[in-house]
């Protein structure tokens, strides 16, 4: 059990028992895994409780019960067995989630990943998420071997076109980001999550290249995808007070992002709308 023990000694934030249960909406993962395959012919009832755990955690829009949730079941599944590589990584996604942003967080992500390595080398979803983390450090040449790691494996996980993205726009290499993200039109992309990032993507690099007709188009493309996320209406409507100028629609646009969730920015998207509109008047 030290592996156990090791795991909650890399988690930075105590998750608290919840006495509200939401069942998960457990959809099988939109690319194949050989490693994942592995431990759900090794011990299927153990590998349902693993896919609940990412299907709450793909969930995640702020919503801190499926976090809470989805980590219980994490627990449940190293409890049973501490070395079932999958649920490491998780615990890793769960850690950025639930982190301030910040190295300190990132850095024990970074721990429970390779927790999932030290079982399984070759797991490409591993290194696409480690791929990540280095990204997010700041240490790009290592997340650049992480990611041409997953790609010498083999993996159709779309995440590592999208992290090769965040990676190459921060790095000054828009036209390669570009081209990782154009990668992917010849594969479908059914996981929400990585189509918010998709179109996130597209975003940034239509800023990059001061390109409000597309930046535009991508904003909308965002909402069309995920219609009930409440910060892709709320991003667009602060993208349209400012940059676009467009005040009634920021205004419209806030209001669907606040009928969705309540939350700061929206708020303040939308009183800068109104108030522009108030001045203008």
């Amino acid at each position: 059990m030290a592996a156990l023990r090791c795991l909650y000694q890399i988690c930075v934030v105590t998750v608290l028992a919840l006495s509200v249960l939401i069942s998960p909406a457990v959809h099988a993962q939109s690319w194949p895994s050989v490693i994942d395959d592995r431990y759900k012919q090794l011990d299927a009832k153990l590998y349902q409780k693993y896919d609940e755990a990412r299907a709450l955690l793909d969930r995640y829009g702020g919503e801190t019960e499926f976090l809470g949730l989805g980590y219980q079941r994490l627990q449940y599944v190293l409890s049973k067995n501490d070395r079932f590589a999958p649920a490491y990584m998780q615990v890793g996604r769960w850690i950025i989630m639930t982190s301030d942003d910040d190295s300190a967080g990132f850095r024990a992500a970074e721990r429970a990943v390779q927790m999932a390595l030290e079982i399984e080398p070759k797991y490409a979803d591993a290194w696409v998420l480690l791929g990540h983390i280095y990204t997010r450090l700041d240490a790009y040449d290592q997340a650049l071997a992480a990611l041409k790691k997953a790609e010498s494996i083999g993996t159709e996980n779309p995440w590592l076109h999208i992290n090769l993205t965040d990676l190459y726009l921060r790095t000054d290499r828009a036209e390669d980001g570009f081209a990782a993200l154009n990668a992917l039109s010849s594969h479908p992309v059914d996981n929400q999550k990585a189509r918010r990032a998709i179109a996130e993507n597209y975003i940034r690099y239509y800023r990059l290249k001061k390109d409000p007709v597309g930046m535009d188009l991508w904003y909308r493309r965002a909402i069309e995808q995920s219609p009930s996320n409440a910060w892709a209406h709320g991003n667009y409507a602060a993208f349209l007070v400012w940059t676009q100028g467009d005040f009634a629609k920021a205004e419209s646009m806030a209001r669907e992002a606040l009928a969705l969730m309540d939350y700061g920015k929206a708020r303040s998207t939308l009183a800068a709308s109104l108030y522009a509109q108030w001045a203008g008047a």
